[in-house]
């Protein structure tokens, strides 16, 4: 079985399960013996199996942080919809599952693909749904020191926006004088009075990325932003 989803998501974006391209049972099986033998009349494995295949998507859930686990996900979905396709045997290869459907969690997803023969074969996925928020970014490293005849260009990766979201975010670049002798800022605190802010804010401009994952399987941004502070274009840093 072959099922293709994301690993992690945010609650306020809708996903996909996709066990389409999985093989026939009946064919592994008989691939499995060194050929394709007769099922009673003379009817091989994989001309029987051809007749139809049948997906059952089970479920189960884990907790955020205390990772409590369920055996039952029905709990933690909200659609009607998508726990109808829990548990009942269908001929649609896929599973959707739309914004904010499911709480946050781990969801163990099991695809069992199953021929007319009766012949299955599973496959399990697990999919991170975390708390509904903007994706997550980070700051390319700035040099220590700049002129300020000169312009001072920032970059911001983005990591996660390829999926599909009912939400649209706004992004803005703020610069503010940070004077010698205050203490270093700590996460989500930042020691300057509103007049050290430049304003308005910076430009945004914003480009697509490759995504997807480099070659030691750590993720790439989506999408790159940029923000010019140019002392000629009237913003200045003193």
């Amino acid at each position: 079985v072959v099922v293709s989803g994301p690993e992690r998501v945010s609650r306020d974006c809708g996903f996909s399960l996709d066990a389409s391209q999985s093989f026939d049972p009946g064919e592994l099986e008989a691939a499995e013996c060194g050929g394709m033998p007769d099922v009673g009349e003379g009817v091989s494995v994989g001309a029987a199996s051809a007749i139809g295949l049948l997906y059952l998507f089970e479920c189960r859930y884990e907790e955020p942080d205390t990772r409590v686990p369920h055996d039952s996900c029905n709990l933690f979905i909200s659609s009607d919809s998508v726990r109808n396709r829990i548990g009942t045997p269908s001929d649609l290869a896929s599973l959707f599952v739309g914004t904010r459907e499911l709480d946050v969690g781990t969801f163990y997803f099991t695809v069992t693909v199953a021929n007319a023969l009766g012949l299955q074969s599973s496959a399990q996925v697990a999919v991170a749904v975390e708390s509904a928020g903007p994706p997550p970014i980070t700051f390319a490293t700035l040099r220590p020191r700049y002129s300020i005849q000169l312009p001072v260009a920032s970059q911001v990766s983005i990591f996660g926006s390829e999926c599909a979201s009912t939400s649209s975010w706004t992004y803005r670049l703020l610069v503010a004088q940070y004077l010698p002798g205050v203490p270093r800022p700590t996460a989500g605190k930042i020691p300057v009075r509103i007049e050290q802010f430049l304003w308005p804010p910076l430009n945004v401009t914003s480009s697509a990325a490759s995504g997807g994952l480099d070659s030691l399987g750590n993720p790439l941004p989506q999408e790159l932003l940029q923000a010019v502070c140019d002392p000629g274009s009237g913003c200045g840093i003193q």
